[in-house]
């Protein structure tokens, strides 16, 4: 499979049947998903790694993963360009633990399987929400709070490191996470509803 070197990001397709020509081997399949969310992928990367090169390596890497893994695609179980999103997190964080020195925390989609929910605010960017928003909802949260999500999210710590990080249990760092998922997703969707009300062209 060869992915374009670039492409717009103004494509909408249903995410239900664009799994199923991936899964039937369709490579414009591939392509399609590369116009859909391959500019936000390598932002997603470039946001975690601050390193260009890297950050395209991740998304290389995300894209083939989900491909050579495409017998696992279900509709069902979430949308492919949000499992697309969960993997490029993945890749861009086991690229800076290896920088680190670190050992890799995601050898694919079979281990996102085992792994649900490890990635939070990922599902938040995968939500077409800016990158710049997000930053802003991290920003919000309380300090605890932000330092959990900056650690888990942008610094590729487990929950053991950031418990052993903090001195705090590792239940209490999986609390603080949730609690700011829930504070994050608030200020996103109010964020949201400004912006709507506030548009011109209504």
């Amino acid at each position: 499979m060869t992915l374009p070197a670039s492409a717009p990001t103004t494509l909408t397709l249903d995410d239900a049947a664009l799994a199923g020509r991936i899964r039937a081997g369709d490579q414009t399949a591939m392509a399609d998903l590369y116009d859909m969310r391959g500019g936000q992928a390598f932002g997603l990367a470039y946001n975690i790694l601050g390193d260009r090169v890297l950050a395209e390596d991740a998304v290389q890497e995300a894209f083939l993963s989900v491909w050579n893994h495409s017998a696992r695609l279900d509709e069902r179980r979430g949308r492919v360009s949000s499992l697309l999103m969960t993997v490029v997190h993945h890749r861009a964080v086991d690229l800076l633990r290896k920088q680190r020195g670190q050992r890799s925390l995601c050898d694919g989609i079979e281990s996102l399987e085992r792994d649900s929910g490890a990635t939070p605010v990922a599902d938040l960017v995968t939500d077409e929400m800016s990158r710049v928003a997000v930053r802003r909802a991290v920003d919000t949260l309380p300090e605890a709070q932000r330092r959990t999500v900056m650690l888990a999210y942008f610094e590729g710590c487990t929950h053991r490191e950031i418990a052993t990080t903090m001195g705090v249990p590792a239940g209490t760092v999986k609390s603080r996470l949730r609690l700011a998922l829930e504070r994050m997703r608030l200020t996103l969707n109010q964020s949201s509803d400004r912006n709507w009300s506030s548009d011109p062209a209504r």
